[in-house]
């Protein structure tokens, strides 16, 4: 009767190790998910952040607008050669 309990106990206590076992490895995996979605949401907030410093750069960027001054002479009014 001692017996029994005493492997009963021993069977109890086997199984708890493998469910506490089974608990850290399922905890463990969910960290590691954890971590690869952080540092995937970090990757596309480091790309949202160039693309929109490119953007602002971009937009703030004031283009002077070049005029180019052309001298056209022709020989005389009637003539197809001119200079520039």
């Amino acid at each position: 009767m001692v017996r029994m309990r005493g492997e009963m106990a021993k069977k109890n206590i086997e199984k708890q190790r493998l469910q506490l076992g089974k608990e850290k490895e399922e905890k463990k995996n969910r960290n590691e998910e954890m971590t690869q979605i952080r540092d995937q949401l970090d990757r596309q907030n480091e790309e949202m952040a160039a693309m929109m410093k490119k953007i602002f750069q971009a937009a703030f960027v004031i283009v002077e607008p070049k005029i180019l001054s052309v001298d056209i002479q022709c020989v005389s009014p009637a003539s197809t050669e001119c200079t520039t």
